[in-house]
């Protein structure tokens, strides 16, 4: 995460049950679905990774939106 969103975000959450820490300010980048599914379902916001060109793209268009 460091390598590749160094500086973008205020901080980084590794845990099992990552739903617990949805909030509707909150983005979860994660390579499996049972994750995603679960947070956006909680109230947050989801990115399912798959490469970095196209997470990267969702991030930004997510930011854009919420500017």
């Amino acid at each position: 995460m460091e390598k590749h969103f160094s500086g973008m975000f205020d901080r980084f959450i590794c845990k099992v049950e990552k739903y617990e820490e949805a909030r509707s300010n909150v983005i979860l980048i994660d390579d499996r679905e049972k994750n995603t599914v679960p947070f956006v379902q909680s109230g947050g916001l989801a990115i399912l990774h798959k490469n970095y060109v196209d997470t990267i793209n969702q991030l930004r268009e997510i930011i854009e939106t919420k500017q």
